[in-house]
């Protein structure tokens, strides 16, 4: 293996390193706009307890405010 070929391998390699901690700060930082209030926050509601949720947001609003965020 020449020295060429071990520089562009070790540059591709320190390429992935930076692209991997770029790509985690960005999920880092879309968690904590969810956590502070500043983005919406998904939610899954259950097959099973969906006719529940549709159910509730009609009748009593408080008690599904929580899966709302």
């Amino acid at each position: 293996m020449t020295v060429k070929t071990k520089q562009i391998i070790i540059g591709l390699l320190g390429f992935t390193f930076l692209a991997s901690l770029i790509f985690v700060q960005a999920m880092e930082v879309a968690r904590k706009r969810q956590e502070a209030g500043l983005a919406v926050h998904p939610v899954s509601v259950p097959a099973k307890s969906k006719a529940c949720v549709d159910c509730h947001s009609k009748s009593s609003r408080g008690i599904i405010d929580h899966w709302k965020g």
